[in-house]
C-alpha cells in the first residue's frame, strides 16, 4: 500500500538529522499529552466532590512497585481540595507549554524536510526534462510534464505531511489516550473499540474511489494546463485569425471537465468523512450511556467514568485528522505514480553525458555519416535511410530537400539531439557516441529559423551559456554579427533588457543576436538552419554580410531554400524521403537531379 508514495519519500533518508530532532519533539509532545490526560481523574474527583485528597489519589496510582514514592507524595501534596485542584491545573499548564514546544519542534523540522524533498524532486525532474533527448520531447511533449513537475509534485506535500505529521502526532495521541482510558477502566474502553473494524472497512472502500477520482482530476488539470500553454504560446496567431472564441470554448470545455473531476473527488472524500464520524460518534455515545447508567443506578464514583470518557473524547478528537488520512495518502500515491512515470519517460538524462567518457578533440579534418538510420518514436517509416556522406573541414555544404526529406533530422543526429537507430557519425575519424556529448556540442553552434531569446539583457543573450565572458568579447561578437548597428542606438546599449521570448527587438535584430551568440562559441562546426527565412530583405543582406565573416575557417552546414544562400555553398546535398539523391554544385545538379531541379524552379 502507498508503494509509489513511499518510493518518492526515499530522499528523506538524506535528512535523518532533522528527522531525529523532529522525533525528540514528538516524544516530548506525546508524553506531556498522556500526562495531561492522566490528570483528568483527580480533576473530576475534585469537581464531583468525591472527598479524596490529591495525595490519596497519588498513593492509589503508585500502589505497587512505586509504593514508597506514593506514600511520600501522599504526605507532600496538599490535602485541601481547592489547592489540590489548583496544583493539578498548574501542572497541566506547564505540561501544555512543554507539549506545545515539542509540537512546534516536530512540525517545523518535518515541514522543513518535506519542503526540501519537494524542492529536490522538482530540481531532479527539471534537470531530466532540460537534458532529455528531442525524441522524448516530440513523443510526449512537455505540457503534461510541466503539470506533473508543478502540480503533482506539490501534491506530495499532503502525503508526506500525512506520514510524518498527522499520522505520527494524531496517531500517537490516539494510542496514548486509549492507553490512559484502559488504565482507568479497560472494560469500558473496549466497548468504544467495537466500531474500529467497521471504520477500517469503510476507509479502505472509500480509499479506492478517492484514488481513482484523484488521478482523473490530475489528468483533467493537465489537459486544462495544456490548453493554456498552447493558446498563449503565440497569441498573435489567435488574434489575427479572430479565434479568441474558439480558444475560449476549448478552455471552458477543459475547465468544466477539471471541475467535474474535482467535485467528484470532494464528494467521495466528504461521504467517507461523514460515515467515519457517524460510526465514531455512535461509539462515544454508547460509552457515555453505559457510564451514566453505572453512575445513576449502581452508585459507582463518576470521576472514573468521566476520566475514561474524557480520554476517549480526546482519542476521538485526535482520530478525526486520521479519518481522511488514508484518502490523502491515496491521493498522494496517485500523484507519486504520475511523477515516477514522468521520471521513467525522461530516462537517464545523463547517460550520453557521462563524465567518464573522453573529450572529443576540436574538429579539423572531416565529418562522416556512415550508414545512418533513424526512426522517430511511433513513426511507421524511417526519417533517415542509410545516409553516407563525408564533409571536409572548412567546407560550406548546403542541405536541401522538401518537407520531411530528413534535412533537420540529419543535423539533429550530428548535434546529438537524437540518437541514431543504427549507423555512426565520425568527426575526424572518431565515433562521437564514444565521447562526452558536451565536448561534442561545445565545438558546434546553431542558428535556427525560429529565433529564441530569453528574458534578460542583450549582453546576457549574446553570452548565453557563457556567463563568465567579458564585455569586450561580447561586443566583438556583436560587431561580427552586425548587431552593433542597432545595439549602439538603444538607450542602455548592451544592458537593454528584453522581455519574455526576446520582446523588444525586431525579427531581423533577434536573428543577428542569435548569430552573435553563435560567434561567442567560436565553433569549429557552424549549422545554419533556415537562418534567413523569416527576415526581410534588408535584414537578410546584413545577415549575409555577417555570415561571410563567421563561416571563414569553419565547417558550415546550411539548411536553406533560398537560392541566394545555396549558391555560396561549396557543395549541395539533395535529400528526399530520408535519402541522399544528389551531391554536387548548382549547375551540375540542375542537369543530373530532378528533385533539385524542381526545388530550384519552384
Amino acid at each position: 500500500m502507498y508503494k509509489h508514495l513511499l518510493q518518492t519519500a526515499k530522499p528523506m533518508l538524506k535528512h535523518l538529522r532533522q528527522l531525529g530532532i523532529a522525533s525528540i519533539g514528538l516524544v516530548v509532545m506525546t508524553l506531556t499529552f498522556g500526562a495531561g490526560l492522566g490528570l483528568m481523574l483527580p480533576i473530576f474527583n475534585f469537581l464531583l466532590n468525591e472527598q479524596k485528597t490529591l495525595g490519596e489519589l497519588a498513593d492509589q496510582a503508585f500502589n505497587g512497585p512505586l509504593e514508597g514514592f506514593g506514600d511520600w507524595l501522599n504526605q507532600a501534596l496538599p490535602t485541601d481540595a481547592f489547592w489540590g485542584f489548583m496544583l493539578v491545573m498548574g501542572i497541566m499548564t506547564v505540561l501544555s507549554i512543554i507539549g506545545g514546544i515539542g509540537r512546534f519542534m516536530h512540525t517545523y523540522m518535518v515541514m522543513r524536510t518535506i519542503s526540501r524533498v519537494i524542492q529536490q524532486w522538482r530540481i531532479e525532474l527539471y534537470r531530466k526534462m532540460i537534458r532529455m533527448e528531442m525524441s522524448t520531447y516530440w513523443l510526449h511533449g512537455m505540457t503534461d510534464g510541466t503539470s506533473r513537475l508543478m502540480g503533482d509534485v506539490e501534491h506530495l506535500r499532503g502525503g508526506f505531511q500525512g506520514i510524518l505529521v498527522r499520522s505520527s502526532q494524531a496517531g500517537l495521541k490516539v494510542l496514548i489516550a486509549f492507553s490512559v482510558a484502559m488504565l482507568i477502566n479497560w472494560k469500558l474502553t473496549l466497548i468504544a473499540l467495537i466500531g474500529g473494524p467497521i471504520i477500517a472497512l469503510m476507509v479502505r472502500k472509500f480509499g479506492k474511489s478517492v484514488r481513482k477520482a484523484t488521478k482523473q482530476n490530475m489528468i483533467a488539470r493537465s489537459q486544462m494546463f495544456d490548453r493554456i500553454n498552447e493558446s498563449m504560446s503565440d497569441l498573435r496567431v489567435i488574434k489575427m485569425h479572430q479565434a479568441e472564441g474558439v480558444e475560449s470554448r476549448r478552455f471552458v470545455k477543459a475547465s468544466q471537465q477539471a471541475f467535474r473531476e474535482q467535485v467528484r473527488q470532494h464528494r467521495v472524500r466528504a461521504m467517507s468523512s461523514l460515515a467515519v464520524e457517524t460510526v465514531a460518534l455512535t461509539g462515544i455515545i454508547a460509552v457515555a450511556g453505559i457510564s451514566a447508567w453505572n453512575i445513576f443506578h449502581k452508585g459507582v464514583p463518576g470521576s472514573e467514568f468521566m476520566a475514561v470518557l474524557g480520554a476517549l473524547v480526546a482519542a476521538g478528537a485526535s482520530f478525526k485528522p486520521l479519518s481522511n488520512l488514508h484518502h490523502d495518502l491515496t491521493s498522494a500515491d496517485a500523484a507519486s505514480e504520475r511523477i515516477l512515470e514522468l521520471q521513467e519517460q525522461l530516462g537517464d538524462a545523463k547517460s550520453r553525458d557521462r563524465t567518464d567518457k573522453p573529450k572529443l578533440p576540436r574538429h579539423q579534418r572531416t565529418i562522416r555519416f556512415e550508414k545512418l538510420h533513424y526512426t522517430y518514436p511511433n513513426a511507421k517509416t524511417e526519417a533517415l535511410r542509410g545516409i553516407d556522406l563525408e564533409i571536409k573541414y572548412g567546407e560550406m555544404v548546403a542541405i536541401v530537400g522538401g518537407n520531411g526529406s530528413g534535412k533537420s533530422t540529419l543535423v539533429a543526429a550530428l548535434t546529438g539531439l537524437v540518437t541514431p537507430s543504427s549507423g555512426s557519425i565520425f568527426i575526424d575519424g572518431k565515433d562521437i557516441s564514444a565521447y562526452h556529448m558536451r565536448s561534442v556540442r561545445k565545438q558546434m553552434a546553431m542558428v535556427t529559423q525560429k529565433t529564441r531569446l530569453f528574458r534578460g539583457s542583450i549582453a546576457d543573450n549574446i553570452a548565453y551559456g557563457q556567463a563568465w565572458a567579458n564585455r569586450d568579447k561580447i561586443v566583438q561578437a556583436a560587431k561580427t554579427a552586425t548587431a552593433d548597428l542597432f545595439i549602439d542606438k538603444m538607450p542602455d546599449g548592451y544592458d537593454t533588457p528584453l522581455g519574455e521570448g526576446g520582446e523588444g527587438v525586431s525579427g531581423g535584430q533577434a536573428q543577428r543576436l542569435c548569430i552573435a551568440r553563435a560567434v561567442m562559441r567560436d565553433p569549429a562546426i557552424l549549422i545554419l538552419d533556415e537562418a534567413t527565412s523569416q527576415v526581410d530583405t534588408a535584414s537578410e543582406a546584413l545577415i549575409a554580410r555577417a555570415m561571410d565573416h563567421i563561416t571563414q575557417g569553419r565547417t558550415t552546414l546550411v539548411i536553406a531554400h533560398r537560392m541566394s544562400t545555396i549558391a555560396h555553398a561549396d557543395r549541395i546535398v539533395v535529400m528526399d524521403n530520408g535519402k541522399i539523391v544528389g551531391v554536387g554544385k548548382h549547375d551540375e545538379l540542375l542537369n543530373t537531379c530532378t528533385q533539385y531541379e524542381a526545388l530550384a524552379r519552384g
